[in-house]
């Protein structure tokens, strides 16, 4: 099963993204949408691939979800 944990505030996005099965369970990513409604709003995620950072201006929520 995976499942996707989301915090969703004022001015950022932040999410997780885990697998369980029996016996275990991984983090496979998390990253973060930040400084949302700013010229500076920018995508941010960590995990087992190459760490991803890239400036989008002007997100909000609507839009910085659907780039999660």
């Amino acid at each position: 099963m995976i499942i996707m944990a989301v915090n969703s505030g004022g001015s950022s996005i932040k999410y997780a993204l885990y697998e369980f099965q029996v016996g275990l369970h991984k983090s496979l990513c998390r990253g973060a949408v930040k400084r949302l409604y700013r010229k500076d709003s920018f995508i941010e995620q960590h995990g087992d691939h190459p760490a991803l950072r890239r400036a989008v201006p002007d997100l909000d929520h609507e839009r910085g979800l659907a780039l999660m």
